[in-house]
């Protein structure tokens, strides 16, 4: 699971799409966590890469994390990649459960 908070095209949100890109190719299951709207959603959309978007809101908003952990369950997602501070402590709590 890969997480990105970039509105507009950045090289972080390249490299999550290249990233996923690479690992969906190699047989992997890939989500990708971005905010809705984003360019990143939509490329991934594209490729056909599964997206799930939240809008933290802040750094630390723990609302979200019991959604994190159900599709970390659901996936059975073993690593998390977290490319944006927004998105640090909803992945890492979560991860951790």
């Amino acid at each position: 699971m890969l997480f990105d908070a970039s509105h507009s095209w950045s090289g972080g949100a390249n490299r999550v799409l290249l990233y996923s890109r690479e690992l969906k190719f190699c047989g992997h299951t890939v989500i990708v966590c971005c905010l809705p709207g984003s360019e990143l959603e939509t490329r991934l959309q594209t490729e056909g890469i599964p997206v799930f978007t939240m809008n933290p809101r802040s750094d630390i908003n723990l609302f979200l994390v019991p959604e994190v952990i159900r599709l970390i369950r659901e996936h059975d997602i073993d690593i998390i990649d977290i490319n944006s501070p927004k998105f640090y402590w909803i992945a890492a709590i979560a991860g951790n459960r």
